[in-house]
């Protein structure tokens, strides 16, 4: 019981959702995590599971200090560069959740934080899909591999794409490696635009997804080499610009520099899937 806090399980019926455990087991532990972190000696956090007929509710309830309402809009977000603020307040909350959240709503499902208050405790819940035929009113098995073709999202839109994912945060670019590839798509990472350069003079992705704020060069300077490049090989290359930077003038900067969209932090998937699906269109 980590830091004097009693941890209790209630475990739900057999049930088959449409999850990589893997993937489930990441966001388990951010949440697991954050709830420990919150709740002081003596408190309690207790992980519970409900099925219905079509999806499967994951609880995480903790008795600890609770979410302010007033943060309560910035709980699944990733500390966007610069914040000051209601941001920080969360002392490093919004990385791990964002992530879970990634990971959740890629697997068509959808992630809810619930809290009466400070010092009220929190209750963060996960809904998943479940493999039809295996609800709250019947239970049988099936495949691990079939329950992953059938998920929720995972419709192999990008198939047949490479996708090169620049991103120097490792959680951040692991989540969304792991979305990508379940749609279909041969992803390539890159924590540095020096790295990222190499990978598009090589392998010559179908499109690049870039962080802007980079160590040593920035999302900037990269898509303006890779311009450079594309003009010598007569093509152009598309590529995303995400940034924790949301002004209009920081996405001009983006697209003139030569991005052909631009996302603000946090992402959400499935508007970057939706994003990612158009530019590959043309």
């Amino acid at each position: 019981e980590p830091a004097g806090v009693a941890l209790r399980h209630e475990p739900g019926p057999p049930v088959i959702a449409l999850a990589d455990p893997a993937r489930i087991r990441q966001v388990l532990s951010n949440l697991l995590s954050n709830a420990i972190r919150f709740t002081p000696a003596g408190g309690e956090v207790e992980i519970a599971v409900a099925a219905g007929e079509k999806d499967v509710d994951i609880l995480v309830r903790d008795s600890g200090r609770g979410i302010p309402s007033r943060l309560r809009p910035y709980v699944f977000e990733r500390f966007r560069q610069g914040d000051s603020g209601a941001g920080r307040e969360h002392g490093g909350l919004g990385l791990g959740l964002a992530i879970a959240r990634h990971l959740v709503e890629g697997h068509g499902g959808s992630i809810e934080a619930h809290s009466e208050g400070e010092g009220r405790g929190a209750t963060f819940r996960v809904r998943l899909p479940l493999q039809p035929g295996t609800g709250a009113t019947e239970t049988r098995r099936v495949g691990a591999s079939a329950a992953l073709a059938g998920a929720n999202g995972a419709d192999g839109r990008l198939r047949g794409a490479t996708v090169l994912l620049v991103e120097d945060h490792a959680d951040t670019r692991d989540a969304l490696e792991h979305l990508m590839r379940m749609h279909g798509a041969r992803v390539l990472v890159a924590g540095s635009a020096a790295e990222a350069f190499e990978l598009v003079e090589r392998e010559r992705p179908s499109l690049v997804v870039s962080d802007l704020g980079l160590p040593l060069e920035s999302g900037l300077s990269l898509i303006q080499r890779v311009r450079s490049l594309d003009a010598e090989r007569g093509l152009r290359t598309p590529a995303i610009a995400a940034s924790g930077f949301a002004s209009a003038e920081d996405r001009q900067s983006a697209l003139a520099a030569g991005f052909d969209a631009y996302l603000a932090k946090p992402i959400e998937f499935t508007t970057l899937l939706a994003q990612i699906s158009s530019l590959l269109a043309r």
